[in-house]
């Protein structure tokens, strides 16, 4: 998802599904009371086609809409960033890939 929408973790942690817009095909990153953007302001972002189709694949099984997370554990309670890092490094390792990128 963050390679093809340019989100950063936290931002993508935090979404909801109030913030994406299918019909204008936008994701609008929103302050909350729990959540404040890199600049405290409030964003647009494209919606990639390929993550468009996985989001409406996904929005009919979700009971809970709107006001709560894309991406979480338990009914509604969201990832931490510290989880999803470690599993991401955990991946990476399985997959044998340099853990460290090159700065270009």
């Amino acid at each position: 998802m963050a390679f093809y929408i340019g989100m950063r973790l936290g931002e993508l942690l935090n979404c909801r599904w109030g913030w994406i817009d299918f019909t204008q095909d936008i994701i609008i990153v929103k302050n909350t009371n729990e959540f404040k953007t890199k600049n405290k302001r409030e964003r647009i972002i494209p919606l990639h086609p390929k993550v468009k189709a996985i989001f409406q694949r996904l929005l009919p099984k979700c009971r809970y809409q709107l006001k709560n997370f894309v991406f979480c554990r338990y009914q509604g309670i969201r990832l931490n960033e510290n989880f999803v890092s470690k599993e991401f490094k955990k991946t990476v390792r399985l997959a044998k890939l340099n853990e460290i990128f090159p700065l270009m």
